[in-house]
């Protein structure tokens, strides 16, 4: 039996929950995806507490997006930041703004953002269908065909417009599995390869082994060799890194690379000669890891001194300039840590996806095939942690939920 819709989302996260509703507004809508219910994903998301949106203006937001971010600045323009704060507390969900202008729901519970946006689908009268997509085709008049698969069963769906919103490769238990590249292909869209992105550090070898759930605010990190920094929250894991700061610079693509942590970065020079000067003079009998400790907790200090190959036991008297500019260089930066990202599953967001070259971002239609639109993580776009990522993924679907067909079939 064949069902047929104005218009057929595919994928019900965020993006896709929001263009069904504002593509409700131009006829009828079903939204396809293998969960028995939408927003699973939306769930797990701050912590389950849900980072809806970031508090700055478009502008500023876009300062949050490593890589693409000239691809936003219609979408943003069309609904905002602001916008979606509005969205919510019309429906009478309280806000409130942490640090960092992250934007949480006041009860702390992703399940208030969720609800509300499925109360809306209800209001729409969007219609909710469990199922596995398998391919869409373009028969005549550009009108989509949609099969589907649900327990052994066939089903396939008409449609004028469809907006595929798929996510990425990310919590794969939650139905992200990549099925969303396969259909872009399908339409003759360009996939840029993916890896993890928001995700923790493996550290090989890993010095730290004996640190791990020690946390760190406003450590420096960079690249070993480049200029730009990093600075924020750090976290040492049982296998490597963790924290804002780290999860933010997995986005860069990347298998492999080496990374220098700066562990000093309040401390001048001449503020450490000083201090080793003043220890020495009063503190001539103190060991050295016992001097560390006023900045470092005792399984950190081992580790530097390990590696700066220095007795723990070495007393204020005896450390000598050579240990003192050894010990140092270490702090501020010279320890190369050897790291690589862990498995895609384990990411928050996808690097890669569907090429934005092949995607309008003033109304999020393909280039390629009239009619199809593109909404949140299936793009080959994201933002730092802290809200970036679901507002991306509301502006996108907002965008491609108004339905605006400006291709031409044949244009590229």
């Amino acid at each position: 039996m064949m069902k047929n819709f104005n218009t057929v989302v595919i994928g019900a996260g965020p993006a896709g929950m929001m263009a069904s509703i504002e593509a409700s507004k131009k006829g009828t809508v079903c939204i396809i995806d293998s969960n028995p219910t939408p927003g699973r994903k939306l769930l797990l998301t701050g912590g389950g507490r849900c980072n809806v949106t970031v508090s700055e203006t478009s502008r500023m937001f876009l300062k949050g997006i490593p890589a693409h971010s000239s691809f936003l600045h219609s979408s943003l323009h069309q609904f905002s930041p602001s916008d979606t704060q509005t969205f919510f507390q019309n429906r009478g969900v309280a806000l409130k703004t942490e640090h960092n202008n992250a934007v949480f729901p006041a009860s702390d519970k992703a399940e208030t953002i969720l609800q509300c946006i499925v109360g809306e689908m209800e209001k729409q009268n969007i219609v909710y269908q469990q199922a596995t997509v398998q391919k869409v085709q373009i028969k005549e008049n550009a009108t989509f065909y949609i099969v589907s698969e649900q327990h052994g069963n066939t089903q396939i769906w008409e449609t004028n417009h469809v907006i595929l919103a798929t996510g990425g490769k990310s919590y794969t238990h939650t139905g992200s599995t990549g099925g969303g590249y396969q259909i872009a292909q399908q339409l003759g869209h360009t996939i840029v390869p993916t890896e993890p992105g928001l995700i923790h550090l493996q550290a090989k070898p890993n010095y730290w082994n004996d640190c791990q759930g020690i946390s760190l605010s406003s450590i420096t990190l960079k690249w070993c060799g480049s200029k730009e920094k990093h600075t924020g929250d750090f976290i040492f894991t049982d296998n490597g890194f963790s924290g804002p700061v780290i999860l933010n610079m997995s986005l860069e693509p990347f298998r492999k690379k080496e990374l220098c942590i700066d562990f000093f970065p309040p401390i001048s020079d001449e503020e450490w000669t000083h201090s080793v000067e003043d220890w020495r003079a009063l503190h001539p009998t103190m060991k050295v890891s016992s001097w560390l400790q006023q900045w470092f907790p005792k399984k950190m200090v081992a580790v530097f001194l390990s590696l700066a190959e220095i007795q723990d036991t070495l007393p204020g008297a005896e450390f000598s300039k050579k240990d003192q500019h050894k010990l140092y260089t270490l702090l501020r930066g010279g320890i190369v840590n050897h790291v690589q990202k862990g498995s895609i599953e384990k990411a928050m967001v996808t690097l890669g996806g569907v090429h934005l070259k092949e995607v309008n971002p003033g109304t999020m239609e393909s280039k390629i095939q009239p009619g199809l639109f593109f909404a949140g993580e299936v793009l080959d776009i994201a933002g730092k942690t802290g809200g970036y990522n679901i507002q991306i993924a509301l502006s996108t679907g907002f965008v491609a939920g108004q339905l605006k067909t400006e291709t031409k079939r044949g244009e590229a």
